[in-house]
């Protein structure tokens, strides 16, 4: 039984319990015991060495790692290696001393003599030792691949060219005015603007140069990182009516300065515009870049005389780059303040339509609405000032995507190149155009310049990724979108584009993955969604399917979606049952693009209604028995199926006509990747009854990797149904569903 108190005091006879019962929280002599222990074994000691050594571990590679070349980011790793190594500290602290004598185990507290090592000790140190090792190369590794903010693996060889320029953001020096930051950055993005229109001069991208703003690498590192030969440095400084701009040219490998100056002037439009043309001539005679009459006419062309004019359009600007809701609606504030100032101001029309164009991205304006006020601000601008390059740029996107004129577009955005050759946004619009036309060949070299100019956008090094996979080169395109992931692991167009690559692979369970990643990153993406319906249909789930699109449809809080009503079609068509309650979508939307799931024959050609359908496609596409006009790739589908309407209707000659303008495009096509153009090859053939061509073809096809959509092709296309009965076709249709299917098996 324990002992109880019964009252007295301490030593008094009559106690026979302790005279305090500790309380829960409160610290015993076994907690304090269990203290002295830790000091004994220098615990406590080790553990404020350790802590105080990793504080200078960050500091030093604070200062260290920017000359380096390794971002600040960086600093997290030493943080999470030190957090790594504390508890091994302390187990070795608590376990062992280390002695005059070598390492020894800690005495215990009921002798002072340290006893030497057993074979489990040594067993336990060479675990010690292993474990930091493991720490310690890890540590290092992810430093290495943070070196130039990118996954090593993704980053291309790229040697500096001799007259790639890297213009850092200004810095604001202004002390007595208030908000003259917008000055600063004004002058800068003037500055960009001016050396764009130089054809012999390449100047980074403002999106890319911005990551080093206040940045204290040197210019070596950020030489290395862009891959430029100069770096343009600057200082922006307001004090009341006068403004001094200073600068500095620095080849990037050396650090030598190679031209300096310095502006100091009255505060007006006129002289900061002189300002900015004197300073692009003279970088262009240093790095010695020729200038034609035209370009310098173009640097030396005022953008407006009032200088309250361009101080609203630089604050727009200033709230653009913020790249939000709210933000645009301060941009449009000062976009039409300057607007007030001086009507006729042609970059602040430009501006505004610039920010129509994006006003449906964040829900301010249906898209209809909002591709017409952007038209109308875009040709004021271009009326204004014919030079004015980039507005050509954005209207070509509308001429583009909601007209469908390629041509206009191309023509649009040369004008823009014209007038500033150095833009790599605009680079970027026609190679992306070029793509949509199948014209790969051309747009390669124009992805190419956009990606050097502007290596650290997300968007130029995505779309970058999606040409590679629609040339078929899969490895280098899994390597580019990986390196987009690296610069926003969030950005969901490429979830979206390694889900299309992995489809386009014939590898379908790989692709739900990524287009469930694009779902939870864009969740009211109808376009999304539909692909990962489409997905499914691949693996031969059209049950799934269409359970996960309706799903969609909920999901969309009954938004219309022309794509996921389209995939319902789909896998109605699939399963045999009664495709046509559903609408055919595809005869209504042109800008839908499901990896050519769209541009499938429509309902009344599976129908066999060949006059019906003839009568569609003829409607459809104007002008598609013009032998004079070329086919390309929004219309070289519609063709292959006119020409099956017509072979069905008893018009041979009209029908092989158009096949041979399907073989003449066709012909300048890669024959693997996104489109999949080897099964046109067999298409053809087969219409044209080359039953051998056409066995010929799919096998090749599946051979190199094509399944994109192959139920369609081999269960349900009208054009190969003369071949659906030869036993090569079967057999290879086996395979490749077997082969599908196997991909809904999870192991």
């Amino acid at each position: 039984m324990l002992p109880t108190y019964s009252g007295g005091k301490p030593g008094d006879a009559r106690s026979t319990a302790p005279v305090y019962s500790p309380l829960p929280g409160d610290v015993t002599w076994d907690t304090m015991s269990f203290i002295s222990e830790l000091k004994r074994r220098k615990v406590l000691r080790v553990a404020a060495i350790y802590i105080v050594s990793a504080w200078l571990s960050l500091q030093v590679a604070d200062v260290l790692f920017p000359g380096w070349g390794v971002p600040d980011t960086a600093i997290r790793f030493v943080v999470y290696a030190a957090a790594a190594g504390f508890p091994l500290a302390l187990l070795f602290a608590w376990m062992f001393d280390i002695t005059p004598h070598g390492i020894r185990r800690t005495p215990r507290s009921d002798t002072h003599e340290a006893t030497t090592l057993a074979s489990r000790d040594y067993g336990l140190l060479v675990f010690l030792v292993l474990l930091f090792v493991a720490i310690t190369w890890n540590f290092a590794h992810r430093v290495a691949l943070t070196r130039s903010g990118i996954p090593e693996a993704s980053i291309p060889v790229r040697v500096p060219n001799a007259t790639l320029l890297a213009i850092l953001p200004f810095h604001d020096e202004s002390l007595d005015t208030e908000g003259a930051a917008f000055l600063a950055n004004g002058v800068h993005r003037d500055l960009m603007t001016n050396v764009m229109k130089i054809a012999s001069l390449g100047v980074i991208a403002p999106g890319s140069v911005e990551q080093y703003r206040d940045t204290r690498k040197p210019p070596s590192v950020i030489g290395r990182e862009l891959a430029v030969s100069h770096i343009l440095e600057g200082a922006v400084q307001r004090a009341g009516a006068r403004v001094r701009v200073t600068l500095q040219l620095v080849k990037a490998d050396s650090e030598v300065s190679i031209w300096a100056e310095s502006y100091d002037r009255t505060l007006t439009a006129d002289n900061l515009f002189e300002i900015q043309a004197d300073i692009a001539e003279k970088v262009a005679i240093a790095l010695q870049a020729a200038m034609t009459p035209a370009e310098k006419s173009r640097v030396q062309n005022p953008a407006t005389e009032i200088f309250a004019a361009y101080e609203a359009l630089a604050r727009g600007y200033e709230a653009y780059d913020e790249n939000n809701a709210v933000a645009m609606e301060e941009a449009m504030h000062w976009f039409r303040r300057a607007l007030e100032i001086e009507p006729d101001f042609a970059h602040a029309h430009q501006a505004i339509g610039r920010l129509y164009g994006y006003a449906s991205q964040f829900g301010a304006l249906p898209p209809e609405e909002a591709f017409e006020l952007a038209e109308i601000s875009l040709r004021r601008a271009i009326e204004l000032d014919p030079a004015i390059g980039p507005a050509y740029g954005w209207l070509a996107v509308i001429v583009r995507d909601r007209d469908g004129e390629f041509a206009k577009a191309l023509d649009m955005l040369d004008t823009a190149l014209a007038n500033e050759p150095g833009n790599a946004r605009i680079m970027h619009i026609k190679a992306l155009t070029l793509r949509l036309l199948g014209r790969l060949e051309e747009a390669a070299p124009l992805y190419e310049r956009a990606q050097r100019l502007d290596p650290l956008s997300l968007t130029v090094t995505e779309s970058y990724g999606s040409f590679l996979r629609d040339t078929g080169r899969f490895e280098d395109a899994e390597q580019q979108y990986r390196r987009a992931l690296a610069l926003d692991p969030d950005f969901p167009s490429t979830w979206w584009g390694l889900g299309t690559l992995y489809w386009t692979k014939g590898q379908p369970a790989q692709a739900l993955e990524w287009f469930g990643g694009a779902i939870d990153r864009s969740p009211y993406s109808d376009d999304f969604r539909a692909w990962l319906s489409l997905a499914q249909l691949e693996m031969g789930q059209a049950d799934l399917a269409e359970e996960s699109a309706r799903q969609s449809l909920a999901a969309l809080r009954g938004r219309k979606s022309t794509s996921v009503h389209y995939v319902l079609y789909l896998a109605a068509l699939a399963r045999g049952d009664d495709f046509t309650r559903w609408p055919d979508v595809r005869t209504m939307s042109g800008h839908t693009w499901l990896g050519g799931a769209m541009q499938l024959p429509g309902q009344t050609l599976m129908q066999l209604r060949f006059a019906d359908a003839l009568t569609e496609i003829e409607a459809r596409v104007p002008g598609l028995d013009n032998a004079d006009e070329a086919l390309d790739f929004r219309n070289f589908r519609e063709a292959v199926d006119a020409a099956i309407a017509l072979e069905r209707l008893g018009e041979e000659e009209r029908s092989t006509q158009l096949l041979d303008r399907v073989d003449a495009f066709i012909a300048t096509q890669r024959r693997i990747g996104f489109r999949g153009y080897w099964v046109e090859d067999a298409r053809v053939a087969a219409l044209r009854g080359d039953s051998d061509g056409a066995i010929l073809a799919l096998e090749t096809a599946v051979a190199e990797g094509w399944r994109n959509l192959w139920w369609f092709y081999f269960e349900h296309d009208p054009a190969l149904e003369t071949v659906r009965a030869d036993p090569r076709f079967q057999a290879l249709h086996s395979v490749v569903a077997a082969e599908m299917r196997a991909e809904s098996v999870t192991p």
